[in-house]
């Protein structure tokens, strides 16, 4: 178990693990801040990591790599719709919602280096940010 995060109003905490014994392949899982209500939000024979929620408390954004490549998705916090929000053969990661809630940055390797992008929370709308050829990684508001 590994990489926690409190939700906002810090009732539940989202975590990765591979507790089903399938070594390297972590799913998503919450329970509440007191170590009760265990549940599993993923499950799929991939790595699923890089989490944040999202400010309002109801979706949370990760990375998976269900589709062959790392591509970033949003869940519910029940874990229902897993929704892809990016759509390409490179390595998309480390998302993160804005303050507002209204845009993700993150992480893209489109010219084979990292550089940082934002996109609606609908996916749409991505726009590069950085463009050069540092490694730009680990985006904040």
């Amino acid at each position: 178990n590994f990489a926690p995060v409190f939700s906002p109003d810090r009732s539940k905490i989202f975590f990765q693990s591979d507790r089903d014994g399938t070594d390297g392949e972590f799913d998503i899982w919450s329970m509440d801040a007191d170590g009760g209500n265990l549940k599993r939000l993923t499950e799929n024979e991939s790595k699923e990591y890089h989490l944040s929620w999202s400010p309002n408390g109801q979706f949370l954004l990760f990375v998976s790599e269900r589709d062959g490549n790392p591509e970033i998705y949003t869940v519910t916090k029940e874990g229902a719709r897993p929704t892809r929000l990016t759509f390409n053969t490179i390595v998309d990661n480390q998302p993160v919602w804005s303050p507002g809630g209204k845009q993700i940055a993150f992480v893209s390797y489109l010219d084979g280096d990292a550089d940082i992008f934002l996109m609606s929370t609908d996916g749409k709308s991505q726009k590069r940010l950085t463009n050069n050829s540092a490694q730009d990684t680990n985006p904040a508001w």
